[in-house]
Formats: structure tokens, sequence, C-alpha cells
């Protein structure tokens, strides 16, 4: 300690007087020593610069020295007088009858030194000395006046404070610097009256607070100093620790309890104490303080907390030792030491429903789990480091060792409330002070929390895939809302309600609650639906589900996770784009599985956006133009938004969405004009056992409009009264179609009287929807003629076309294509002249993109050269000739072929036929022409038959190099598709060979 002067005028030592006595000096001197003071004031007043000017005036005042157990106190004597012959103390007035024995300064406090300190035996810590400690007790007068009588402090009552920082006539104890303390109860001091010896050491004299009743109580009534500047930051208990030792134990405090003071010895050379503090809520757990002779050797504050996101109840441990620690000097300085800790006072946290947590955030949709366990740390010293955003004093990131800069990694253990198993995952430890979980502190936490929470990742951790329930199931068992979970960035929420501490704390909560702020999901069902595996993506908790929650009323889809970029699911695919439906999956629902965002009341909710640029129905016409000529919608509840239905039925649960809007006009788009309504119906079906797949069906319903097929050229225009298409995942796709009519357009709207004629005399007039193709026909026939021995039957006019859907079609290319025919192969025009027979058909195939694409041509003539007809036997020879052509894609096919034929038929029961055919193919395919033969012949007697075949060649004839010769020419060699026959297109192919004059009259002849 230092070298601070007291006031004093020995008379037994008449060499001081009007001197300052030393505390060294006082080590010399021998003997008692009773000293007045020489001032107006009290010596307390000098001690303390003249605070207690407004105490009880002090009557006179004495400075007691005794060298061999070293008593230096300064007494104030008030409302009493020293009777000089009696030698008492008499009253002088009507009291009260105090006497203040006033202590130096009984504390010093110093700043620590971190676990990885030097100390510098050259510079001093930052310290600064506890002011003077004041005992006061009321005496009964009179009263002996001398040392035995005055230092028997049991035999004295102590006067204490009631409540509040004690005045001067109170007693005040500054132990540890910074505190007021004062004792309570029935405690109160005893010292010895004598120096006590033993051989040649004497014991130092101390006042020793007691209580008869048991250990002595505390209170701390004052931090005298709010600032640690002068010490340094490890000063221990700091400035707001103080304040928190101040606030409870005031007994106002709901969550008083007095300090024990297991010993508390006041002397010259300073305090000897053992304080402890333990509280059940608060700010602070524990406290505990060992001084000896006014210097710390061991102190220990628990800070409660709470580790963030989850709010576990927690407690920052601050350790400071006193220790023999090698200096910069090469010696040894005995300093404090600090070490801290983070210890889990509770493991457990629970989140339950909202009847159960009134203050959890939208009653607690916006955090998935139950529960979440927290493996405690090992005891071992950690430090604190700031996090971005954050004030350090109010949260911080906790290191895995003094000094680092490495996080302490703190393994958590979550449930989900639907019961899956329980995932595991590693986040950083992040603490939060108590007073800035509690009360108006957390708003500010939880606004800097969310604005720094990610710190460069450090907060965001990997789930691998783990099922997680994001929401309550509102079918048991259902499993719609548990999704395999790759990562989840927590944050923080603030109470709903506006809470009280109490309520907070009656609830063990902070003013805080975890919430999701993002999360990386994969999910099976838009893997399945859409048939393809979609990577994991984002999502947040939509807005509806976190005011609505199940309640089909505001959240009517019963959505629970928001995608942050649409993601699109298709159905249909397999159908061969009868019907696709692509849908952007803008949430997570647990009627659908997925499905666009139908916020209820919310007019940027669009039904064509929603399905999408892919979702189309016949090959062609986006869904989004069926929706685009729907008017303006009214978003009322019901009306003009999707609905959703919901069914169980015993386990298997039907989710039915239907948009069905009322209102349409008659803007023409894309191909589609006038609808009078449209709707949409997507039922998912899924089982609760049984391993069966969910499935799905896109049910659309179109009535009253026109199709323009196909939409860029139209060709053909359908008016339906009704189309409806059912597309199902697991089956073949079904329509159910009702034409009103149709009629050719644009380059083929010259082909429409004969739709007309069909359609005036009824005539096989049909439509036909494949999965490939729109397939229209309409054939004209003529009757049977006979004109005596001339006769005409299968004449027939037929016209028709393929429109197929995506790269449908016979051809496979998804062209359309017109068709014009004279006579049908199954049943050619056939023409009888006595005894020769003609038969005869066309068919000429036209596609708007390439021009003419087929031709074909079959004439056939037969004779009978020979005929006999007995009675018993029937005879005949015939003889016939045939040629086929046909010119497709520019690819020229012609078979010619010669036979006779002759029959016996004897008595209708025996019939022998033989037949001689012989045929001759040419077929031009690229740059190669082939011509092969065959003769074929057959026998057949009654029910016996055989027949043979001969080929007569096979030769392969090249084209050339494109320089002109061939049949194709440069056309096929530029790998441009075939011209075709009349494509004026190469240099001397077939086209070049014959005119278009030649054509029509080679055509004309058949027709």
């Amino acid at each position: 300690m230092t070298d601070d002067v007291v006031v004093s005028g020995g008379l037994d030592h008449p060499e001081d007087a009007g001197t300052g006595w030393t505390r060294r000096r006082f080590l010399k001197a021998g003997g008692v020593t009773l000293v007045a003071a020489a001032h107006g004031w009290s010596v307390l007043d000098l001690l303390r610069g003249n605070s207690s000017i407004f105490a009880t005036p002090a009557t006179f005042t004495r400075r007691l020295v005794r060298a061999d157990d070293q008593v230096l106190l300064d007494l104030e004597f008030v409302g009493l007088d020293l009777d000089e012959a009696t030698g008492q103390l008499v009253a002088s007035g009507g009291g009260p009858f105090l006497m203040r024995m006033v202590f130096p300064s009984q504390h010093t406090a110093e700043n620590a030194f971190g676990p990885n300190g030097t100390p510098n035996p050259d510079n001093t810590r930052g310290h600064i000395d506890a002011p003077a400690t004041r005992l006061v007790f009321s005496v009964v007068p009179p009263l002996d006046f001398d040392v035995d009588t005055l230092l028997d402090l049991a035999a004295y009552s102590l006067e204490i404070a009631g409540s509040g920082n004690p005045g001067p006539d109170f007693t005040a104890i500054r132990v540890p610097a910074g505190l007021t303390i004062t004792p309570i109860g029935n405690a109160g001091f005893r010292a010895l009256t004598q120096p006590v010896t033993r051989g040649d050491v004497t014991e130092t004299w101390m006042a020793r607070l007691f209580d008869p009743t048991g250990t002595p109580e505390i209170e701390a009534r004052n931090n005298g100093s709010s600032s640690d500047t002068a010490v340094g930051a490890r000063r221990q208990p700091d400035a707001q620790n103080r304040d928190d030792i101040v606030a409870l134990t005031d007994p106002t405090n709901p969550d008083y309890a007095p300090a024990l003071a297991h010993r508390l010895w006041l002397s010259l050379a300073g305090a000897f104490a053992d304080i402890e503090g333990n509280w059940d809520a608060g700010a602070i757990s524990r406290w505990v303080q060992r001084i000896n002779g006014g210097r710390d050797v061991h102190i220990e504050i628990a800070e409660r907390g709470y580790l963030a996101p989850f709010g576990h109840p927690a407690s920052w441990v601050t350790v400071q030792e006193r220790q023999l620690k090698a200096d910069s000097g090469g010696g040894l300085s005995y300093v404090l030491v600090e070490e801290t800790y983070l210890i889990v006072t509770q493991p457990t946290v629970e989140f339950p429903d909202s009847a159960q947590s009134p203050f959890n955030p939208d009653d607690g949709r916006g955090f998935p789990f139950a529960s979440v366990t927290v493996d405690s740390p090992p005891w071992a010293p950690v430090d604190k480091r700031a996090i971005v955003n954050c004030n350090v004093d109010e949260a911080w990131g906790v290191t895995d060792a003094p000094g680092s800069n490495t996080d302490l990694i703190l393994t958590y253990t979550a449930t989900d409330h639907v019961g899956n198993d329980p995932i595991s995952f590693d986040l950083p430890a992040r603490y939060v002070d108590w007073n800035f979980a509690t009360g108006s502190g957390g708003s500010g936490l939880v606004a800097h929390y969310q604005n720094g929470v990610t710190e460069a990742g450090r907060d965001v951790p990997e789930i691998g895939g783990a099922l997680v329930a994001w929401a309550p199931e509102s079918t048991a068992g259902s499993g719609l809302t548990s999704k395999q979970t790759h990562r989840i960035l927590f944050s923080l929420g603030s109470p709903t309600g506006s809470p009280t501490d109490a309520q907070l704390r009656a609830e063990n909560r902070p003013a805080f609650f975890p919430v999701v702020e993002t999360a990386r999901i994969a999910d099976d069902t838009l893997n399945t639906v859409s048939g393809a595996p979609i990577e994991p993506f984002d999502v947040t908790f939509p807005p509806r589900w976190l005011t609505d929650g199940l309640d089909p009323v505001g959240n009517p889809d019963l959505a629970f996770l928001q995608l942050d970029q649409p993601q699109p699911f298709s159905f249909g695919e397999d159908a061969k784009a009868l019907m696709v439906v692509e849908m952007d999956a803008s949430v997570l629902n647990q009627t659908l599985g997925a499905g666009p965002d139908i916020t209820v009341g919310a007019p940027e909710w669009d039904p064509a956006e929603a399905f999408g640029d892919v979702a189309r129905f016949l090959g062609g016409v986006l869904l989004q133009e069926l929706f685009n000529v729907v008017a303006e919608i009214d978003f009322d509840l019901g009306v003009n938004v999707p609905t959703v239905l919901t069914e169980v039925d015993g386990d298997k649960i039907t989710a039915t969405l239907l948009y069905e809007p009322t209102d349409v006009n008659g803007i023409p788009a894309f191909g589609l004009s006038a609808p009078g309504s449209v709707s949409v119906k997507v039922i998912t079906c899924a089982w609760l056992t049984g391993g069966k797949a969910p499935t799905s069906t896109i049910d659309l319903t179109v009535r009253g409009f026109t199709l323009e097929v196909p939409p860029f050229v139209p060709l053909v225009e359908l008016e339906f009264e009704q189309l409806r298409v059912v597309e199902p995942s697991d089956g073949p796709t079904d329509f159910d179609l009702d034409l009103r009519t149709w009629r050719f357009a644009g380059i083929l709207e010259l082909l429409q009287p004969i739709v007309n004629l069909a359609k005036t005399t009824g005539k096989n007039f049909a439509i036909d929807i494949t999965p490939e193709a729109l397939d229209l026909s309409v054939e004209i026939p003529l009757p049977t003629i006979n004109l005596g021995v001339v006769s005409i039957r299968n004449f027939s006019v037929g016209l028709g076309g393929e429109f197929p859907f995506g790269s449908g079609g016979s051809n496979g290319d998804g062209l359309p294509e017109v068709r014009l025919n004279v006579g049908k192969k199954p049943s050619p025009v056939t023409v009888t002249v006595m005894g020769f027979t003609g038969k005869f058909y066309m068919i000429v195939e036209v596609s708007p993109e390439y021009g003419l694409r087929r031709v074909a041509v079959s004439v056939e003539m037969s004779m009978k050269l020979f005929g006999l007809d007995l009675i018993i036997v029937e005879a005949s020879v015939t003889l016939g000739i045939s040629a086929f052509f046909e010119l497709k894609d520019g690819n020229v096919t012609f078979i010619g072929a010669v036979w006779i034929e002759g029959k016996i038929n004897v008595l209708g029961i025996a019939e022998v036929t033989m037949r001689l055919q012989a045929t001759v193919k040419y077929k031009e395919i690229a740059q190669n022409v082939k011509i092969t033969g065959t003769i074929i012949w057959s026998a057949s007697v009654g029910p016996l038959s055989d027949s043979g075949s001969l080929p007569i060649g096979g030769t392969t004839v090249s084209l050339g190099d494109g320089a002109g010769s061939g049949f194709r020419g440069q056309a096929l060699r530029s790998g441009e598709p075939a011209p075709g026959l009349l494509s004026a297109s190469g240099t001397d192919g077939f086209g070049q060979r014959m005119t278009q004059d030649d054509w029509n009259e080679y055509t004309g002849a058949f027709a």
C-alpha cells in the first residue's frame, strides 16, 4: 500500500506533534496512543473529502494507534462527551449516541493478465484503492473511555442502513473496491481487545464480521465507479457486474438473494475476505471473491446469458487467480491471471406450440424444430471475439482458446415436430449477454444479429440431406412436409406481443427466438413429378404460412415453404405432347406437394405465369395464351383464385387444385380465339401405407373456342363445343372431344367447297386425335354406276390433313401435311368393260414446309383371255399388267408387274389355280438406284398349295458426284431437303426430265 498521510498529533511522541503519521512511521511506534484531531471536521471528512459534513456532527474525535498488533483507527464520537474526571464517555444531549470507526483503504483492485500475457516488472499494473471503510456502532453512555472498552466491538450494536447507499451514520464497507456493502440481519463485528503474541509473532488486529445464527449475509448497496478505465479491461468484477451485484442484492428485486461473507476481516493491512453470491435468475449466477491483505487471490464471476440462435441458457465464467508468472525481466511476478470459460446450464430447449409458448413469433411457424439439444463444450479456457454488426458487450463469438480467432464449434441435435430421426449439425458458439437478451436490449440485439448473421458463412450449418419436417402435418403420417435438408441459415426473431421480462422469465426464454432465414433443400415431389432430378434449391417461409399456418381460409393450399427461384415441374411428357403442363412451382404445400403461389387476395398472382412458358395442349397451344384471353380477374375468395380441397379416405389422401375463372373476352391470342371458359384441375393422390407411389393427374377443359392449327401458319380452324384432356402420370391420355365444325384456312381455303359438300351430304366426316397428331378427313363417295357392259365402283374423292403434336406425326418430323386422294388403296376405283377390268387410286400429300411431299399412283389392268363354262367344269385364263409409281420426299419408287393366271373348277368341289408373275422394281434412294426383278409362281389344288420365287437381278447404280448426272442432282448433294417432284431445284433431276405440262397430261389420263 502507499504511504498515505493520516492526521495525527501523537501526545505520547511530542516530536511528531503537528506532523503526519505515515504507515511506515506507525509501524515503528510503540504503546497505545489516543490522539486528538486538531480540525473543525471529523477525521472521516478528511479521508472522504468532506463528504460527511451532512452527517450528525461529531462531538470529538480520536485516533487509536497501537503498534504491537498494528491498530490504526480513526474514531468519531457522536452525542458523547469525554468526562476527564471519570474517564468516561457521557451523553452530551438526547442522542443518538454513535461511535464511527474508520479504517484505511481495505482493498486494491488491479488489472489482470491474460493467460498468454507477460508481466513487465518495470511497469505498474493499472490499479485503484478503495475509499476508507466505516463501521458505525450504537453505544449506551456512560462508557469507559479505554482501549479494552472501545475495541470490544461485539458489545455494540452495528448501525445498518435499511436500504440504499449507506449515509455517514451507517456502516459502509468498501470491499471490494467500487462496491459499498453492508451486513444485514443479526450480523455484527468482534475484535480482540489486547494483542495476541506467540513467541516473537504478534497477530495483526482485525475486526471480524460474524453472525451468531450462521454465515453472515451482506448486501451491495452502491457501485461507486461506473468506469473501469483507470484500472483496465480485465478488472473484475467489472462495472456492469458491480451494477448487477447491487441489483441482485436489492430486496426489491424479484431475483434478490443476499451474498454470503464466509470471511470478512478488516485490518490495517487490508481486508481478508471470502465472499460468495449465488442467484437463480438475473444477470449473474455466481460471484466469488477471496482477498488476502487487501489484494485479490481468487475471483469468479459467472455471468448469465444465452447461446444464439436457439436460446440455450449458458454462463460466461471469468476466473482470476493470483499466480507466480515469469516476467520480462527474467524474474517472477505475483499477478492476477484471467481465464474465461463457457458453460451450458440447460442443454435442451423446447419450442412447444403457440398455446404453450404465446410469445414465439408467428406461433413458432418460422422454426421447424420442437427441441434442440447442445453438447456441453469441454471445460477449457476460451476467449471472446467480435462478430459482425454486434457490439462485443452484447453478443460475441467464442473462440476455442485464449487469443485464438478460431471459433469454438458446438454440436446440436434437433428434433422436428413429426418425429423424424433427430438431426445433428455444428454451429460456432455465439454468446449473448443477459442484459441484451432481456428487456429493451433484445430488440437491438435482434436487429444487429440479423444484419450480421451470415458472418461469411460461419453460421450456416451443413445438414447433409437429413429429413426435416418444415411444418406440422395436416394429416398425420403423410410425410408431405419432410424434405431432404442440406443447409439452414438461422437468425433471430423478436417475441410477439412485447412481453415483459417477468413474462419471458416465466417461459425461461430470452427476448429472442430462433427463426430460419433461408434453407437449402431437395424435394422428391418435384423430382418425381418432373421425371428428372432437380438440384437442391433455397427456400424461405411464405408469409401466408407464417400468418395463417394450416388455416385453409388464409392458406388454401397449405403452403409451408416458398422457393427463392421457381422450379418447373411437368405433367404429360409421356403422352407425346397431347397435353404437357409445366407449372412453375413457387411453393411447396400439403395439397399438391408443389405448385404456384396462390396468395389469397394478391392481384400479383398470375395463372399464365404460374403455368410457365412450356405448358401446352394439343402440341402447340400454350396454356399461358389460354389464360391470357381470360378477362381481368376479380380476386374474390373462391371466385377467380384457385381452390384447394383435401380429402382423406382411409390411407388415401386426395388433394385437388381447381382453377376455373369465370370472366372471359374474345381477344385472339396465339392460335386461340374467343374461349368460352377454361378450367384446370390438378389432382394428387398419395397413400400413407403400402409403399404405393403417389399419382398426379392434370384435367384441362376448354369450352366454346376456336383453335387454329398449326398456330403460326393456320391451315385448319376447329370450332369446339368442348375439349377435355385428362393426363394421368401413371396411365394413357384420355380426351373428350365435342367438335362443332371445322374448315380449311389459309392456303387450303380453296378446298373448302369439298368440305362443305361432305358436311351437306353428311358423308364420312371425321376427326381423330392421337397422342402423336390431330388427323382430319372427309370422304365423298359416289354410288356404283352400271351402264350396260360398263360398271364403275368404289369411286371416291378424299380430303384430309395430319397436324402433328410436337415432333410426332406419321413422318416423325412434326410437320403438318394435307392429303388429296382419288380412290383408296384398300378399295381402288374399279372400271369394268366387258372382259376388261381396270383399277386405280392416287394420293397426293402437300406440306407447307416442303411443298409436294408425296405422289402415289397405282394402275392395274386385266383381261380374260379364255373362258369355259360347262355344267360340270368352269375354266378361265386371265392376263394382267400393273404399275405403281411413288415419289416421296424426292425418292422414286416404280413397280411394274405382268402375270397370267388360270383356274379350273370341277363341280364347285375342287379348284385348281396356277399363277405366274414377273415383277420389276426400280427404287431411287439418295444417290443410289436399285433395280430388281422377281419371277413368282404359285399353284393350289383345293386346300393344298405351293409357291416359289426366283430373283432376276439386283443392280445398284450410283447417281454420280453432283456434276449433273443422276435423278436428283445438286439438290440432294447440297444437303437441303428434297425439293419434290415438281421442284425446279437441281440440275437434271427428275423434275427437269418431266415438265409441268407432261405431268398434268400424265395424271389427267388416269382421271
